[in-house]
């Protein structure tokens, strides 16, 4: 599905492309590879605080693919103004050591 989706992204249908990927999201919902697909079709389209939403949820359902999906996040969540909260969510999962007060 991920594939199909990319080739209706190709021909300039993201419609299509964002239909697939629910679609594969609803059949594997602990894949990360369609919430990663799915957030990347939603932030070009310029909904970046989208894209941040999905990949949140992605980290739920996807643990062990966190180092996949930090990247992405924190792009995202800076675009779409989630930058606390990515960090409190980075902090979380022990991807960003919190900084010692002064």
């Amino acid at each position: 599905l991920c594939e199909q989706a990319t080739a209706q992204v190709s021909a300039h249908n993201p419609q299509q492309a964002r239909a697939l990927l629910l679609e594969a999201v609803h059949t594997a919902p602990t894949a990360p590879r369609p919430r990663l697909e799915l957030a990347k079709l939603l932030a070009s389209q310029g909904d970046t605080a989208q894209a941040y939403s999905t990949l949140v949820d992605a980290f739920e359902s996807s643990p062990a693919a966190v180092p996949l999906m930090a990247g992405p996040l924190t792009n995202y969540a800076i675009a779409s103004g989630q930058s606390p909260a990515a960090l409190t969510l980075l902090q979380a999962r022990a991807w960003v050591r919190p900084q010692p007060a002064p």
